[in-house]
């Protein structure tokens, strides 16, 4: 069985001049909760545009699109896109396991080719950290 949990990872990028979410600066770190909205180190409240990025708790044990995409571009469509901030679905069962990424699921990605499901994890995260 697999079990998923979501991650939100808030990116440092730029924001899309289609419209999105605003970057906090990081001097307004850190976020926190108050009542029911998230706000900055001055207690202004942040604006969130997520997006799910599926694939890790999947068959793939990969992030989606990485057979035709870069990661780098898909971090980067993100961005351009106006996003934020990023869902992440994980795998308990591919972190125990940790099986070798298969070829064909991450063809555009050849450094990833016999990598690990936690090596192919952290390079999504790096990419969108």
């Amino acid at each position: 069985m697999v079990f998923r949990f979501w991650l939100c990872l808030f990116l440092q990028l730029p924001t899309s001049l289609l419209g999105g979410a605003a970057l906090v600066p990081r001097e307004r770190f850190p976020l926190r909760v108050e009542g029911r909205f998230i706000v900055d180190r001055l207690g202004e409240r942040v604006k969130w545009a997520c997006v799910n990025w599926y694939g890790p708790e999947s068959i793939s044990f990969t992030f989606g699109g990485l057979e035709k995409r870069p990661v780098e571009d898909v971090v980067k469509r993100i961005s351009d896109l106006g996003f934020n901030c990023v869902r992440v679905a994980y795998s308990l069962e591919a972190h125990v396991r940790n099986p070798t990424l298969e070829e064909q699921f991450v063809k555009a990605n050849r450094f990833l080719i016999g990598k690990t499901f936690l090596d192919g994890f952290d390079a999504g995260i790096e990419a969108l950290s």
